[in-house]
């Protein structure tokens, strides 16, 4: 993980957040597996609302390489301190639209 010089004010606030937000309710159905799951929707409109109390903004930035999508994510606070995360890479199944979209959406 990399961070700015100084993480108080973003671990502080980081630490309030945790403490509010809950498990998004798993809402929707995998027709194919038939298990229960929280879509993305239902995850952001618990999270974007309790991260922006805190002056927290989440930032996620997908890219392809080598047939893989990779997602860099960071999190910066209004003080300007920010953490950032090592990417996540996913295979594309499908080197389409669909495909590199079914990946970043997973």
């Amino acid at each position: 993980m990399n961070t700015s010089e100084s993480i108080v004010e973003i671990t502080k606030a980081l630490i309030k957040f945790q403490k509010e937000v809950e498990n998004p309710k798993n809402t929707a159905q995998n027709p194919h597996f038939k298990n229960r799951y929280a879509p993305l929707e239902v995850v952001l409109n618990e999270v974007r609302p309790k991260l922006a109390s805190h002056g927290l903004l989440l930032l996620q930035r997908p890219s392809v390489e080598d047939g893989n999508v990779i997602i860099s994510t960071r999190i910066i606070h209004e003080s300007g301190e920010w953490m950032e995360f090592e990417p996540l890479a996913l295979k594309i199944e499908r080197n389409t639209a669909q495909g590199i979209g079914a990946a970043i959406t997973y």
